[in-house]
């Protein structure tokens, strides 16, 4: 394992593959997280953040993070 170590000399650091996930339904939010109607209108169907729902400070960090900054870097 060492000289297949020694051997690499390119890293791999900032190679990786889009996969688009779209919103979850509230179907789905609920039958995973047992989202109420209201909780989803609010947070989304976005279910990477579900668990953070409770951290209202953390979700919205994680939104814009995550999420909106993300797609705006896209942009430009």
């Amino acid at each position: 394992m060492i000289l297949n170590q020694q051997k690499l000399t390119e890293s791999l650091a900032g190679r990786f593959e889009l996969t688009y996930l779209g919103h979850w339904s509230f179907a789905e939010m609920e039958s995973a997280f047992g989202f109420t109607a209201k909780q989803y209108v609010w947070f989304g169907g976005y279910s990477a953040s579900a668990g953070l729902i409770n951290d209202e400070k953390r979700w919205k960090n994680y939104v814009s993070n995550a999420l909106i900054e993300t797609s705006i870097r896209k942009i430009f």
